[in-house]
């Protein structure tokens, strides 16, 4: 835990032992305790290791995963953290030919391409529709089930001018 308290402190250039609600701060606590979580670890000890309640740890890994899915800059972070705190492990690999693991490097390469070019795409569809997103909200709020026809017809009405 001290390893990824140090790989985190780094990313996020803060230290998570500073008892603050600055958002860095916070975001570091839980890109910590969501990797530690996904390691096996308990939110008991988790918190202990970071001064905080198991409710809280609760808390950030559930907040940690939704805001990953919505921030490319803290999804960056979490991988970076991940990944530092994966090669730093002391983990006894299965032993696997040499053969076995060019095919799972070339798989999971062509994986990171396929995923990496679906999330720009994501992001271009996302820089389309963000200027008019207000309007969309507003008709996704404000439109009944069942009515979707009738109030696309009054848009083409209004568009069209009749």
């Amino acid at each position: 835990m001290e390893k990824l308290k140090e790989i985190v402190s780094k990313v996020f250039e803060t230290n998570i032992n500073i008892k603050t609600r600055k958002r860095n701060n916070v975001e570091a606590r839980m890109i910590f305790s969501k990797i530690l979580r996904e390691d096996g670890n308990t939110f008991e000890s988790i918190g202990k290791a970071i001064n905080k309640d198991h409710s809280t740890i609760v808390y950030y890994v559930n907040q940690a995963s939704v805001l990953i899915k919505q921030s490319i800059e803290l999804s960056d972070k979490y991988l970076e953290c991940k990944n530092c705190y994966i090669d730093n492990l002391d983990v006894v690999l299965p032993q696997m030919k040499y053969d076995e693991l060019k095919d799972e490097v070339v798989e999971l390469k062509l994986l990171v391409n396929q995923l990496t070019s679906e999330r720009r795409e994501i992001i271009k569809v996302q820089e389309k529709y963000n200027r008019i997103k207000k309007i969309i909200n507003l008709v996704a709020e404000r439109t009944h089930v069942g009515k979707e026809e009738f109030i696309e017809r009054k848009i083409n009405q209004m568009f069209n001018g009749i």
